[in-house]
């Protein structure tokens, strides 16, 4: 059950060379020792996760809007989107 309560805040991940930062929606982050890549493997079963770029893993019920370009979140913060995820 807490499993799943911080998977639901967790707005978007970010990757940061062998690390992951971890924006939640309380303005609050994390910084964790593992790739956005590993992140992305124990997030595989929650739907609620996309990939959009290879630095960006976000959690669809916090976007906004998507724009040919770029992925828009709640919060204002604006995302790349990968050449090859766009529409």
């Amino acid at each position: 059950m807490k499993k799943d309560l911080l998977q639901k805040s967790i707005v978007y991940l970010e990757a940061d060379r062998n690390y992951t930062v971890i924006y939640y929606h309380d303005s609050r982050k994390d910084m964790f020792s593992l790739t956005l890549k590993r992140f992305a493997e124990l997030l595989a079963d929650d739907a609620a996760f996309v990939r959009i770029h290879r630095s960006y893993l976000v959690n669809r019920q916090y976007i906004a809007e998507v724009t040919p370009d770029n992925v828009v979140m709640r919060s204002g913060v604006v995302l790349p989107l990968a050449r090859r995820r766009r529409v």
